[in-house]
């Protein structure tokens, strides 16, 4: 029977050669994308960018846009010129590095997998693997997320300390849970007016007109408690993000808060929109892909998961599958402000 992973030869694979297996059929890793992505948190705040004409080692430019902050009512008199108004505007440069991580099956699953027993089991092991890439996506752009510029830290319980820069990102208070004063002092701090070569700003927030809090259950519950909490059940409206590792439960004044068991104990991230950027790449290459349109078109660049029926060349004992992808990201404190601030909470 056909290989069920779609098409390619037994060449083994190396990290500059997994195009020379076979691929997944697209269908299969869109499937798996839409399963493994909800799950996850940080890929859904941050701008990305993808260029297809990029490789290995080059620099994807992201542009971050502000917004538009006077909202004065602008009188018209007739022969004068509109007053033309100006919005924060920025872009980081990303440079892109090959990433991806394999998954092999011995030869006494042979039959399960491949020769097509069990053909429809193909797809879960797609699966596996499309949820093990979002999960290493989501680490590498949470731990940008915490190594951020700012960070106030809780003396004792209630009592915070002014904005501290922090540039080595350590994390070192102790752990506890938060209340309400410490968002205070980060909301203040986020809404403070600041000059820079932009001119005046504050960190924008999400287009909803909120910013996030982000920490663990341990850390966060104390919040719920509050009286001025409004919990998901009593909007009673569907959030985007009822994932499997994070949950937005509910607001408190400019925050929504969300529950991300993957965060450390003690430690609330605070950010506004555009904290970090992404951006991916990928080439067309004839040598990489068989003469034929069709499967030109559905040449998944730049996320690639590939099927390799000999690895190792070891007379097709060990069958191995890889997710590939060719992406960076990078913090984008924007002028003289930051997006982000982590609250370090005291017992």
């Amino acid at each position: 029977m056909a290989n069920p992973f779609g098409y390619g030869g037994d060449q083994g694979f190396t990290r500059t050669q997994l195009s020379d297996t076979g691929l997944f059929p697209t269908i299969w890793a869109q499937d798996a994308m839409r399963l493994a992505m909800p799950s996850v948190y940080f890929p859904l705040v941050t701008p990305s960018r993808t260029e297809l004409e990029s490789s290995v080692g080059q620099t994807i430019v992201v542009p971050v846009h502000g917004e538009m902050e006077d909202s004065s009512w602008p009188t018209l008199t007739e022969g004068t010129s509109i007053t033309v108004g100006s919005y924060n505007m920025d872009a980081f440069t990303v440079q892109l590095t090959e990433a991806g991580r394999g998954l092999a099956v011995e030869r006494l699953v042979k039959q399960f997998l491949v020769d097509g027993s069990y053909p429809g089991d193909a797809q879960n092991f797609v699966n596996k693997l499309m949820r093990n890439f979002a999960l290493s996506w989501e680490n590498e752009l949470r731990g940008l997320h915490l190594s951020g510029r700012f960070r106030i830290n809780s003396e004792a319980a209630g009592s915070y300390s002014g904005l501290q820069n922090d540039l080595a990102g350590t994390l070192s208070a102790p752990a506890g849970t938060l209340r309400a004063s410490g968002l205070d002092a980060v909301l203040n701090e986020f809404r403070t007016v600041k000059t820079g070569t932009l001119g005046t700003f504050i960190v924008p927030p999400f287009e909803d007109g909120f910013y996030r809090a982000v920490g663990n259950w341990n850390t966060i519950k104390g919040l719920v408690g509050e009286s001025d909490f409004i919990t998901l059940d009593t909007r009673n409206q569907a959030r985007a993000g009822a994932g499997i590792i994070f949950q937005e439960i509910g607001e408190w004044h400019g925050f929504r808060i969300v529950r991300h068991d993957l965060m450390p104990d003690g430690t609330v991230l605070c950010h506004g929109r555009n904290t970090v950027v992404q951006a991916f790449g990928g080439q067309f290459d004839d040598a990489d892909i068989p003469d034929n349109a069709i499967q030109r078109m559905v040449e998944p660049v730049p996320f690639q998961i590939r099927f390799e029926g000999n690895w190792k060349n070891d007379f097709h004992r060990i069958k191995a599958a890889a997710w590939y992808v060719l992406a960076g990201s990078s913090k984008a404190l924007i002028d003289t402000g930051t997006h982000a601030i982590r609250l370090h909470v005291a017992t």
